[in-house]
Order: C-alpha cells, then sequence, then structure tokens
C-alpha cells in the first residue's frame, strides 16, 4: 500500500477517525480503501489501496485549511 504525508495531525484537533473522514471526503476514496493512519502531533502519515492512489495524488491540491494555511499530501517515498 503506498504511504502519504499530510500535514494534519493533533494538533489540529484529529483523531484517526477524522482524518479518515477528512481523506474520504476529499478524495472521494472508501474508509475500506485506507489503511494504516499513524497520526503524530503536526503532521500525518496514512496508507492506501494502490488501485485509489492517483486520486489521492489529485485530490488535495489547492485545498486552504483554517487560517489560510495550505494543505499539503505527498507521497512518502
Amino acid at each position: 500500500m503506498p504511504r502519504f504525508f499530510i500535514n494534519l495531525g493533533t494538533r489540529d484537533k484529529m483523531n484517526k477517525h477524522d482524518l479518515m473522514d477528512f481523506i474520504c471526503k476529499h478524495a472521494k476514496v472508501k474508509p475500506s480503501e485506507i489503511g494504516n493512519v499513524d497520526l503524530q502531533s503536526s503532521h500525518s502519515f496514512f496508507e492506501v489501496d494502490g488501485k485509489v492512489s492517483r486520486k489521492i495524488t489529485g485530490s488535495f491540491k489547492n485545498v486552504v485549511l483554517k487560517g489560510g494555511r495550505e494543505l499539503r499530501v505527498n507521497r512518502d517515498n
């Protein structure tokens, strides 16, 4: 399963369930297509089914969070 970095974490008042919901909503993927989620304070890592990895890459471009912070999601190689 490809692993991705996202600049959201517990500082953003996120828990694993919230982060999965956020990913599913923005990338239009099913919860069953998301694997392991590793939540950190300022960022997180998550795995997705290889079949939907391109959806992840394209779905989070130009997303701005509260306070004007740009969301960053990229593949963790």
